[in-house]
């Protein structure tokens, strides 16, 4: 007979391991063998399991900046840590960025950036992902976005660069202050 309980703590191994395997199924022919089946692929599994588990927040990656879609799952959290009667869990997100004057240079960043960072997915997955994948305009538009998952709710965004030039950096700092 099948047991439905609610997870604990203790099971987080167990649920890496469906979670292991269902990735090592799911994705065999799309993704390299050598990664799927890599020691460290399923450590890392491992080891984010045990962290949503006892974590005392929420961290994520938004890929394509709907702010209201991350709003929801914001919400979700905070329902599922006050329904566990844990204190408000600390929401976090983040995305690529690159800034540009307005002339479109910054989409070409973020793209270059994706094919390498990304480089284990089939490039014509790659490239599709990119035109909507990251922060790519100016500083006041990024000023908006980050007002945006604010009001969404979030506690932190980490923005990652996509490139060397520090310039874009001091730009950023400008913006957040």
């Amino acid at each position: 007979m099948v047991e439905i309980r609610i997870a604990e703590p203790a099971d987080a191994d167990d649920i890496a391991a469906a979670h292991i395997d269902g990735w090592r199924v799911g994705y065999r022919n799309l993704l390299p063998d050598e990664y799927l089946d890599a020691p460290s692929f399923a450590q890392q599994r491992i080891d984010r399991w045990r962290m949503w588990t006892w974590a005392d927040g929420l961290a994520g990656v938004t890929l394509d900046l709907d702010a209201a879609a991350a709003a929801d799952l914001f919400a979700l959290a905070r329902t599922c840590w006050a329904e566990a009667r844990r204190p408000a869990p600390l929401i976090t997100t983040s995305f690529f960025f690159a800034l540009d004057d307005g002339d479109g240079s910054a989409r070409a960043q973020v793209h270059r950036h994706l094919r390498h960072y990304m480089n284990w997915l089939p490039p014509s997955l790659v490239d599709a992902m990119a035109p909507t994948t990251g922060f790519a305009g100016t500083a006041a538009e990024l000023r908006d976005v980050l007002r945006r998952f604010e009001d969404a709710g979030a506690d932190e965004v980490h923005l990652i660069p996509t490139g060397s030039a520090v310039r874009q950096v001091h730009e950023v700092a400008d913006v957040v202050r």
